[in-house]
């Protein structure tokens, strides 16, 4: 081959190899996400493919989660739904004692001992010197953030009362319901020997707490059609 040969051959193949190369050159610029403040596409969740894509930072060398969190996006519906409980226990604050009674004698019955510290129904303080010393059952949410939140589907709902219980045989003991409890104090109490959370189960209908208040300030309220009380999905 000439020299001159040589030169057009060269000449043809840089004509050609230059749409290439610019091509190549615009996406490394796009991938490297290094361009402003709206830098390139960031992922979706870490394990959630429904989110929607958010911008990568400053820098480019990082895309945010975006709002489908850790979870992905549609991890729970908002509000969960479930039946309403058949019945809750009600307090009369004018006329209960803070004594505790209800307390004791919950674990007494569910647990055969004395041990008011995971009483399905507590009063925060029974000491007679404080104000907010009375009786705080759980409040049998229409929409219970400790169901929603638990990871291994413990907590269901009775079929004859509705209440929401604990499946003692599904708990792995993370307090995630606890955490999650709209009230305080919780409702919902940590059994630090059996290593299991625990709630109010209405008695199975006939809640032993109304029983022993020595002043009637604890009632059983309810009705078949299921009542309206507790967390509602954001009015307390």
């Amino acid at each position: 081959m000439s020299e001159e040969e040589k030169k057009n051959s060269r000449r043809e193949f840089l004509k050609k190899a230059a749409p290439l190369a610019g091509a190549a050159l615009a996406g490394g610029a796009a991938l490297a996400g290094c361009a402003g403040p709206a830098g390139a596409i960031g992922p979706t969740g870490e394990t959630g493919p429904i989110g929607p894509t958010g911008p990568q930072g400053e820098k480019g060398d990082k895309g945010d989660r975006g709002p489908a969190g850790a979870a992905g996006a549609n991890a729970f519906k908002l509000p969960i739904s479930v039946p309403l409980s058949k019945g809750v226990l009600l307090v009369n604050e004018k006329i209960c004692a803070g004594c505790n009674l209800c307390g004791i004698h919950c674990t007494l019955n569910k647990d055969g001992a004395y041990a008011p510290d995971i009483a399905r129904i507590l009063v925060d303080s029974f000491r007679f010197e404080e104000w907010d010393n009375k009786a705080k059952p759980c409040h049998q949410c229409v929409d219970p953030q400790c169901m929603r939140y638990c990871p291994t589907g413990a907590i269901k709902v009775d079929e004859v009362t509705g209440a929401r219980v604990i499946d003692e045989a599904l708990c792995i003991g993370c307090q995630e319901c606890i955490k999650h409890c709209p009230y305080y104090p919780p409702r919902i109490r940590y059994d630090n020997v059996k290593k299991r959370a625990t709630k109010c189960d209405l008695c199975g209908g006939d809640p032993e707490c109304v029983k022993i208040c020595p002043r009637g300030a604890l009632t059983y309220y309810t009705d078949p059609d299921g009542v309206n009380t507790g967390y509602t999905g954001g009015n307390l």
